[in-house]
C-alpha cells in the first residue's frame, strides 16, 4: 500500500490486463472460426461448442506436466496456464506439514482455473452469438 502513496508504479497489473485481453480476443476469434466451420457443415448445434471450446484454455495446459511457460516466465496470478506451478511445487517450495495446506492450494488452483475457463468460454460464446446474428442478419429473403 505504501507504493500507492509514494508514487511507485507496478507494471505487472498492466501486463496482466494486456495478456488477459489478448487471451480473450484469441479465444473469441478461435470460437468464431470453429463456429463458422460448423455452420458450413450444416451443423447448427454451435451453442455449447462455442462455450466449451475456449473454456478448455484453463484446463488443457494444466493437465500436461511437461510443458511450461515460455522463456522461463512465472506469473503467479495465472498459474493455471503453467502446469509445473500447479502440480509439482508443493514438494519443492512449500513447507507442508498439514493436509489442509494441500486442500487450500489445490482448491485455489481449481477456482482460478475455473474462473479463467468461464471468462474464456463466455468471451467465445458472446463472440459467436454476435457472429451468427451478424451473418444471418445479412441474409436477404426475397
Amino acid at each position: 500500500m505504501s507504493s500507492v502513496w509514494l508514487g511507485q508504479t507496478y507494471y505487472v497489473f498492466g501486463f496482466l490486463l494486456l495478456v488477459t485481453t489478448l487471451m480473450l480476443l484469441m479465444c473469441a476469434e478461435g470460437a468464431i472460426v470453429l463456429t463458422y466451420f460448423s455452420l458450413c457443415a450444416e451443423d447448427y448445434r454451435w451453442w455449447w461448442r462455442s462455450f466449451l471450446g475456449p473454456a478448455t484454455v484453463g484446463y488443457v495446459r494444466r493437465r500436461n506436466p511437461r510443458c511450461g511457460c515460455p522463456f522461463g516466465l512465472r506469473l503467479p496470478l495465472i498459474d493455471c496456464a503453467v502446469p509445473n506451478e500447479s502440480y509439482f511445487p508443493h514438494r519443492q517450495r512449500l513447507q507442508v506439514h498439514n493436509w489442509a495446506t494441500y486442500v487450500l492450494y489445490f482448491g485455489y488452483m481449481l477456482m482460478g482455473c475455473t474462473a479463467v475457463s468461464i471468462m474464456a468460454g463466455t468471451s467465445g460464446f458472446l463472440a459467436c452469438l454476435w457472429f451468427v446474428r451478424f451473418i444471418y442478419g445479412a441474409i436477404k429473403a426475397d
